[in-house]
């Protein structure tokens, strides 16, 4: 008869469990990434993903949720890369995951800032749920598309950071930096805008500010 405590640690084994949701994952990031393309071409599916002020009508407010739901998709990712983390055993204590797992919840931490202390979006911003639903799957698959896992070979990847890490971490803090900075930019402009004028703020340019928005 084969122990309960013998089976649980054959049914658990992080690297298979891990590389069975990366591989999951990731098909479901390319699944995202047609219908983002797709939105291009159908307005459908434009209307299904647009939010704030991109929404140009709201057919039905039953479909909707309001904008400042965006917080939801950090605290998600948030807690389900800390569960990665505490669960994935020595995949995901390898240098290379650290790195990447620490960047992602620096990334997460201050989005989640940004959603409530710094994005001023009106009670009538609204997002359609479809999309909604969409931001969720997307960060509940962020972490485990990032992960590196070990291969059938059996050795793990990037087990010892290089020279690489260092400029991969210096250019991730760099972006990040960018990215708040103009946020906060963005912010000031909606303050000012609608104090004066009846436009709720006014389009940025200049300066790359589209990279850094998205």
């Amino acid at each position: 008869m084969v122990s309960p405590v013998l089976f649980a640690q054959v049914a658990w084994d992080e690297g298979v469990c891990i590389a069975t949701a990366a591989t999951l994952s990731s098909a479901l990031y390319a699944l995202l990434t047609v219908l983002a393309l797709a939105s291009l071409l159908s307005s459908t599916l434009k209307s299904l993903s647009s939010h704030g002020k991109t929404r140009s009508t709201i057919a039905d407010r039953r479909f909707t949720v309001p904008k400042q739901r965006f917080r939801d998709f950090y605290i998600v990712g948030f807690f389900v890369t800390c569960a990665v983390v505490s669960l994935g055993g020595d995949v995901a204590a390898t240098a290379s995951n650290r790195i990447v797992f620490t960047l992602v919840l620096l990334h997460l931490a201050r989005r989640y800032h940004e959603c409530a202390h710094v994005h001023r979006s009106t009670s009538s911003s609204r997002m359609h749920v479809a999309g909604y639903a969409l931001g969720i799957l997307h960060y509940l698959c962020l972490p485990f598309v990032l992960v590196t896992t070990k291969d059938v070979t059996g050795v793990t990847p990037g087990d010892e950071s290089n020279h690489c890490d260092f400029l991969f971490i210096l250019g991730c803090i760099f972006f990040q930096y960018q990215q708040h900075r103009h946020h906060l930019l963005l912010a000031k402009l909606r303050a000012h805008d609608r104090s004066a004028s009846d436009p709720e703020y006014s389009i940025p340019i200049g300066g790359g500010v589209w990279v850094f928005f998205f």
